[in-house]
């Protein structure tokens, strides 16, 4: 036991503790030793305490069935017993252990006192009188000091919130003020817990507790917000942004040092805020405490990144050589499996934090480069084997066929020096809602061969859509992604960016709906940005289930602009063994009209009816394939392999305002662990996907409640639309 957590105390009370026990048993009747001793086996820690609490218990029995007597015997089982209820095991239920050894103790000493001698029963009397006035005198000076401590300590509580609230709002003044004041305030409580009125209530059993929880809350919320205070006025993460087209690398390389102190104050407080027990705390120390580590376990995260983005950003923008950068305008409205095929190009050279786009085009420039039946790429393998058929070293725009950008990158540093390139270290990807993401920084831009400025606001059904019925030239017309994309970027170099608060509300919907990404070959740019959600790898974490469903033009038009999906993903799952039994519905409706647009939308390669889209559909997925039906009938599918898993590949033809809903049946085995987890992902189509997942649970166990998640009728439903993003559902079970 560690009734105050001193180590010289806690022995001296439990001596006294034992002696008190052992005394009592010497006087107590036989039946009080059974339940001492019962309870000490049942809930004794390790086998040698577990040993010698069930020899106490059999000779407690002995010498109840044998009419064995005497306060030697008594003395014995429980010097023996008590040895165990020192040391008693938990149960994982709140103070179930403590309470049942209270229990069996109070019992002895109740059974022992009745039988004690009447100057014996005098003595402890006295005694407990004098302990509980000391230990009131105790409380009360504590109970002061404490009450002072609470107050300061939610003032520093409410405080600190609200210098969180002014560094969200970029006001870096503000927020400094009020972790100065927030530290002044945990200072105070942590001085008042400290001080000597509380030094008797130290010794006290249950009240050091108290005291010591408290000063652990104050002193930690005094370090963490002291720190903050230093990071927030030495880091002014506001001055950094790209203005004229350069970042101070040195800025921003010089927040890295405050940010490692900011992270490892966080980092201690929360190990301090976890080794704080709140088993046996009052409510108000136990909730401050509960508060202290959930505020932590929200402000860690944000931090870490700070201090990730100080650390490789410089590197990724020039700082330790020059970096280039191929930046793919991708078009959705021919669909690949990233998104879209690529439309036009850029490349932008970064050299100590100054970015320049130093070259752009329509993509034709480099597929139609001299030597263009030569080129080669040698791998990666699996995209080799699953789109080598789609010649992407000829045809550079296919090379989005991939659904992981990663690859996608590792295909273009081989083929973008073959097609009139240099060396590059990775790639950026932008489609229409990617540039008018960024037009948002930017504001209207005017566009070679448009009237009209392009705005935030109509960039991307213009892309989408309307340059199609605006632009009647056709080599014009194939050129306006990559015009786009180059007065956008050009903008962008030229204008000063907002505090990175506001960049994230501007940038961050496109770049977690896989609008706006980038995948670089330096690992740790690559960990920051996918840190970020704009790495973009495919998804297909191992041991557990994935699924996605991607989709590629066949028709060799802009047709899927007006394609629509809703899918639904249903698994019924025994968590003990990982066997998961699933169903995969997509429904593909084609909204296009068969007549009214140009042929560059609604015409097609194929020889078919204005209007009609030809799709390959591919699901990916860990689990093997049972059977298949498209719109209620059997279907054949082509089975392949990627990203250790496999894909069912079908061809699907919509006419005009026509649907089809293909229906996979799939089984096997994730990991069995007592839980089971599930990602889906979507491809960034032009238009949202509609996107459900449904878990039951299999014979014999219950589905548990989740955050953000509704669990009706034993089924967990998890909706909602899902253009771009990664949507990852994690189950619990129990067993009824």
């Amino acid at each position: 036991l560690h009734p105050t957590g001193i180590a010289v105390v806690d022995a001296a009370w439990s001596g006294a503790f034992a002696a008190g026990v052992v005394l009592a048993a010497t006087r107590a009747r036989r039946w009080s030793w059974l339940l001492l001793t019962g309870v000490a086996a049942v809930m004794a820690s390790g086998p040698v305490w577990a040993g010698l609490a069930v020899a106490a218990l059999i000779a407690a029995v002995v010498a109840s069935v044998v009419d064995v007597r005497g306060p030697i015997t008594g003395a014995v089982v429980a010097a023996a017993a008590v040895q165990s209820v020192l040391r008693l095991t938990d149960f994982g239920v709140d103070r179930l252990s403590g309470l049942a050894a209270a229990g069996a103790c109070g019992v002895v000493a109740v059974s022992g006192y009745g039988l004690a001698r009447r100057r014996t029963r005098r003595i402890t009397r006295r005694s407990l009188l004098a302990a509980g006035l000391a230990a009131a005198g105790a409380a009360l000076l504590a109970g002061a000091a404490l009450n002072d401590a609470r107050v300061q300590a939610d003032r520093g509580e409410e405080l600190s919130q609200a210098a969180l609230r002014a560094v969200q709002a970029g006001d870096t003044a503000q927020a400094k003020e009020k972790l100065d004041q927030a530290t002044e305030a945990f200072t105070h409580a942590h001085e008042g817990v400290a001080s000597a009125w509380t030094a008797p209530a130290r010794l006290v059993p249950g009240l050091a507790l108290q005291i010591r929880a408290a000063d652990e809350v104050a002193a930690t919320g005094a370090d963490i917000a002291r720190t903050a205070s230093v990071t927030v006025s030495s880091a002014d993460y506001r001055a950094v942004r790209l203005e004229g087209g350069r970042i101070d690398l040195p800025r921003l390389a010089g927040m890295a040092a405050p940010l490692e102190g900011a992270v490892a104050a966080l980092e201690a407080g929360a190990v301090r805020a976890a080794g704080i027990d709140t088993t046996w705390l009052v409510p108000w120390v136990a909730d401050g405490a509960s508060r202290l580590g959930g505020q932590i376990d929200r402000v860690l995260p944000p931090t870490r990144l700070a201090l990730s983005a100080a650390r490789e950003v410089p590197g990724l923008l020039g700082g330790d050589g020059p970096r280039h950068y191929l930046v793919l305008f991708a078009q959705p409205a021919e669909a690949r499996g990233l998104g879209g095929f690529v439309g036009g190009f850029g490349e932008l050279a970064a050299v100590d934090g100054k970015i320049e786009l130093v070259r752009s085009g329509p993509i034709e420039e480099l597929s139609e480069h001299a030597g263009r039946n030569a080129r080669t790429l040698a791998g990666p393998p699996e995209f080799l084997e699953r789109y080598g058929r789609f010649r992407p070293q000829r045809f550079l725009q296919n090379v989005t066929a991939s659904p992981d950008l990663p690859t996608v990158r590792r295909v273009f540093q081989e083929l973008y020096p073959q097609a009139g390139g240099g060396p590059i270290d990775g790639v950026i990807y932008a489609d229409p809602a990617g540039l008018a993401a960024l037009l948002e920084l930017t504001g209207p831009v005017k566009v070679t061969g448009l009237d009209d400025r392009l705005t935030a606001a109509n960039a991307e059904d213009f892309l989408l859509r309307g340059q199609y019925e605006l632009v009647t030239d056709s080599s014009a017309r194939d050129r306006m992604l990559n015009h786009v994309g180059k007065a956008t970027f050009d903008a962008l170099l030229k204008a000063k960016t907002p505090a990175p608060e506001k960049l994230g509300r501007a940038l961050g919907p496109a770049v977690q709906g896989g609008h706006l990404l980038m995948s670089v070959d330096d690992e740790g740019g690559q960990r920051f940005l996918e840190s970020i959600g704009a790495g973009l790898g495919f998804p297909a974490p191992a041991g557990e289930d994935w699924f996605s469903a991607r989709v590629f033009n066949g028709n060799g038009n802009k047709i899927d602009a007006y394609l629509g999906r809703t899918t639904t993903y249903e698994a019924t799952v025994d968590p003990a063994t990982g066997q998961v039994t699933a169903t995969a519905t997509v429904r593909l409706d084609n909204t296009a009209p068969g007549s009214g647009l140009p042929d560059r939308v609604i015409g097609n390669e194929n020889g078919e009816a204005p209007g009609t889209n030809r799709l390959y559909l591919s699901l990916h997925t860990p689990l093997a394939l049972d059977r298949a039906e498209i719109d209620g009938a059997p279907g054949a599918v082509e089975p392949q392999h990627e990203f250790g898993g496999n894909v069912y590949s079908l061809p699907v033809v919509l006419p005009p305002g026509g649907s089809t809903t293909v229906v996979v049946h799939l089984s096997g085995r994730v990991a069995g662990n007592g839980r089971y987890r599930v990602t889906v992902s979507s491809q960034p189509l032009a238009r949202p996907e509609a996107l459900t997942v449904t878990i039951r649970a299999g014979s014999g166990w219950r589905l548990l409640d989740a955050a953000g998640q509704t669990v009706e009728g034993g089924v967990l439903t998890d909706r909602g639309p899902s253009s771009g993003t990664t949507r990852r559902v994690d189950a619990g079970f129990v067993q009824p």
